[in-house]
Formats: C-alpha cells, structure tokens, sequence
C-alpha cells in the first residue's frame, strides 16, 4: 500500500519525477551486536579463500567442518535485517530523513521536497529537484555502495512505465514474462 500511495502522490504532482536506487551489500555492511558462529564443510570453501586464510593449518570439528566467527550481517540471520534498518535509519535521520509515524516504510526530509519507500535495501524516491534526491543519494553513498535508476524503470521486481507528459500523469506496472517463468519452472511437477 505504501508503495503504491507514493507512486500515486509522483503522477497527481505535476512537477515531481521518481528515481529508484538499490543498496548493494545492505546486509553485509552492518556490524553484528554480538558475534555469530557458525560450521562450514570445506568442501564449499573457494580454493582462493583456502588459500588465503590458510585453511589447511586450522583445526576442524569433529564433523571435519571449520568453525568460524562471523562479524557482520549476512543472509539467512533473523536479526540481520534489524540491524541493517538501525544502520540505515540512523544514517538518515543524521541528514534529516525520518520514518513517517503513521507508515514506517515511508520516510521523508524535514526540510527537502522528497520523500520515499524503503523495502529492505530497495528505495523508491518521489522527488521535484533533482538535487533533493541526489543529496538522499549521497547521504547513502557514505555507507553503501548505490545502484540508482533515474527512471525507475525497476522496483521490487516490478516493472514501471513513467508517463509525466500526458493530461493525465501515470504509471504502468507490469511483471514480464512473469506467468510464463512460473509455468516453466514449476511445470515440471504437473
């Protein structure tokens, strides 16, 4: 519902555009509060990471497995994506972005005209000067490493076809081929 109120408020203003960007690495940036542990087969070790660490030396379990500490979010740890939002909400809201009460999935600026959706690491950012959504940009960019589409074409898999230029302002949403991946990739239950 958020994501599609955004995208409503973008084609009833006249003089406002969208932009999507992805953070890349969302997850693995972020410092864990305590460390994790966890056991590896060294048979899903790349040679290279063997190599570098110096695997061959180590001990293993009593399963022939290495035991490792792990630092930093990564996919699969519940309270992973919890920290990544602490990470990120924080880093905004030092440069005045903060989550709207009543939709914690919509932020905006106190002072700046843009406002936008984040779902995990994807943002989809309403904006009217450019130069407000490149400031939300490079606020990001401290942190994460950002992929931006200028013409959101792109958003949670979701295809979008802009029209700013008609009477009437508005927005395609589509999913290509959609049906037909399903059907090939699950056909083979039938």
């Amino acid at each position: 519902v958020s994501v599609k109120t955004l995208m409503n408020a973008v084609v009833s203003d006249p003089n406002a555009k969208c932009m999507a960007a992805d953070a890349k690495n969302f997850y693995l940036m972020t410092e864990l509060d305590k460390y994790e542990y966890m056991s590896i087969d060294p048979a899903q070790i790349p040679q290279a990471t063997f190599d570098k660490y110096k695997l061959a030396t180590m001990q293993k379990t009593s399963q022939g497995n290495y035991m490792v500490r792990v630092k930093r979010g990564m996919y699969g740890l519940p309270h992973a994506g919890r920290l990544a939002m602490l990470k990120v909400t924080a880093l905004l809201a030092d440069a005045g972005y903060h989550e709207c009460k009543s939709n914690k999935m919509v932020f905006k600026h106190d002072t700046r005209d843009v406002v936008f959706t984040l779902v995990v690491d994807d943002f989809l950012v309403k904006y009217v000067n450019r130069e407000d959504a490149e400031h939300l940009m490079s606020t990001l960019e401290k942190v994460y490493v950002m992929k931006t589409d200028w013409e959101a074409k792109k958003y949670l898999g979701i295809t979008l076809d802009w029209d700013y230029t008609s009477a009437v302002r508005s927005v395609r949403l589509s999913m290509p081929n959609y049906v037909a991946k399903g059907v090939s990739k699950f056909s083979q239950w039938l």
